[in-house]
C-alpha cells in the first residue's frame, strides 16, 4: 500500500485531486506534509510543490478557456 492512498483516490491521477481542492486545503496539506517529514517525498514523487501543480492546472484551464473564447470570435471581458 503507497503511503499517500489515505490522501489521493487512486482511481485516477492524484493530481486531479489537488486541482479539485481549494487554495485552503492545498495549504493545510502542505503544513501536514511539513509536520509529518513527507513534504519533500512529496515534491519528489509528483514532481513539484502542491502550490505549483495547483496553480499551473488553473493557469492551463484559463489559457484554454481564453484560447477557446478567441476561436469563437468573442470578445473578452
Amino acid at each position: 500500500m503507497h503511503k499517500y492512498q489515505n490522501v489521493f483516490d487512486f482511481s485516477r491521477p492524484p493530481k486531479e485531486d489537488l486541482n479539485e481542492m481549494s487554495w485552503k486545503e492545498i495549504s493545510e496539506l502542505t503544513l501536514q506534509l511539513k509536520e509529518h517529514n513527507l513534504y519533500d517525498e512529496f515534491v519528489e514523487y509528483f514532481g513539484n510543490t502542491p502550490h505549483y501543480i495547483k496553480h499551473n492546472y488553473q493557469s492551463t484551464k484559463l489559457k484554454t478557456k481564453l484560447r477557446d473564447i478567441h476561436k469563437g470570435g468573442q470578445r473578452v471581458q
